[in-house]
């Protein structure tokens, strides 16, 4: 088996190398702290950063496969690193290329258009000092807009939703390129996880509402339906075909109430994908997993009709990563489980009840809004399933 190189340490990466130890892969990690959760579950972790291009070289001569936790890592620096290997032939899954394409905003929403997907309307436009006259353009041209940086947005930032024509007087911007999108009056969001191997293999994941609060999503639920879903299935395999696509990639997608657009890519494994762990037959992970190594794949199966996960986010930045009511309320017994599998780093599932499972990703420092872990549930139906986890809620302060 050829050892597999992930980039990044956080929750991704954290459960990327759970499941590859369960395939038996050996999976090496590069980080820059040994108590990045990944790093955590990692018997192979290499210190460094994955910005740079002489950590790169030395991780990547340790191993075959490369893949990635996040889209933000320089393509062009990864390139070089390998530039200077010496020969030894190293596989990238996803692409560098692909990498590069969505990574961008600018470039990600061509994409989009080439290959005909529904998406809101757009412009490229920079900005040097919030200029005034360039937001008046773009209200007259787009109407209500959204502004989004073209790289390293997330969780909303580098994100800017202009509703009102007199928001644009005190908003106030970095001097960079973003893009101006239509502002979609969406009835939900939903998102579908994708997977594509080599031999063309295709395997989609259930449709799933998400909801996000102050930008970062909240919870998911589903599975989701909507009339046309069917359509867009067959618009995204000839574009992972068209780009010769490897690996699982999220799409975010805006319910119009008629149609469905594509919001943004995440060519990666997905929060939104998290319920997997618990609801299927196989988990976003492990398809990604396989996919990225050529093995075969399958569509997942859902064990119950409904699922559910909850984010747990940090609550304030004065609190410890886990305060003393964490788990209060609960069975003494269910709190003492939690208590020792944590305390011994056994960041796998833990059964809560035979539906409802934590999941603790060992982050050492609390952030409000940071994500901290998740909690999944399965019932007959996912608003059911998440009802159960917005009660189970109570018992987690973060």
């Amino acid at each position: 088996m050829k050892n597999l190189g992930i980039l990044g340490g956080g929750q991704l990466a954290q459960l990327l190398v759970l499941k590859a130890s369960d395939l038996q892969i050996k999976a090496f990690v590069l980080s820059p702290n040994k108590t990045d959760p990944a790093a955590q579950v990692s018997r192979f972790w290499i210190q460094g950063d994955p910005y740079q291009a002489k950590d790169l070289q030395n991780f990547f001569s340790l191993v075959d496969i490369v893949t990635f936790e996040s889209e933000f890592f320089s393509a062009g620096c990864i390139q070089n690193a390998l530039q200077n290997l010496k020969g030894k032939k190293i596989h990238i899954a996803p692409s560098l290329k692909a990498l590069s394409l969505i990574q961008d905003r600018w470039t990600q929403k061509k994409l989009l258009l080439k290959y005909k997907m529904n998406t809101a309307d757009f412009v490229k436009v920079n900005f040097k000092n919030s200029d005034q006259k360039i937001l008046l353009q773009l209200w007259d041209q787009l109407g209500p807009f959204v502004l989004k940086s073209r790289t390293g947005g997330y969780d909303g930032h580098g994100t800017f939703v202009i509703q009102k024509n007199h928001q644009i007087k005190n908003l106030k911007l970095p001097s960079q390129s973003f893009i101006a999108e239509r502002f979609i009056p969406f009835l939900r969001e939903l998102a579908l996880l994708v997977g594509r191997n080599k031999k063309n293999q295709i395997v989609f994941f259930p449709l799933v509402e998400s909801f996000q609060k102050d930008s970062r999503c909240l919870w998911v639920q589903g599975p989701a339906y909507h009339k046309k879903l069917n359509s867009l299935k067959k618009q995204i395999k000839k574009f992972l075909i068209g780009i010769n696509y490897q690996g699982l990639m999220a799409f975010e997608l805006f319910d119009t109430g008629t149609d469905l657009l594509v919001n943004e890519l995440a060519p990666r494994v997905h929060n939104t994908g998290h319920y997997s762990l618990s609801a299927l037959s196989e988990d976003q992970f492990t398809a990604h997993l396989k996919a990225i190594c050529n093995f075969p794949l399958k569509n997942p199966r859902p064990l119950k009709e409904g699922f559910a996960m909850l984010n747990l986010l940090g609550e304030s930045s004065k609190n410890p990563c886990m305060n003393k009511s964490f788990g209060k309320g609960l069975p003494a017994s269910m709190q003492n489980t939690i208590k020792q599998k944590i305390h011994l780093k056994t960041f796998s599932a833990i059964p809560l009840t035979k539906d409802i499972f934590l999941y603790w990703y060992g982050k050492t420092v609390s952030r409000k809004g940071r994500k901290m872990g998740h909690i999944n549930a399965v019932s007959s139906s996912g608003k059911k399933a998440l009802n159960t986890l917005l009660k189970a809620r109570n018992f987690f302060k973060v």
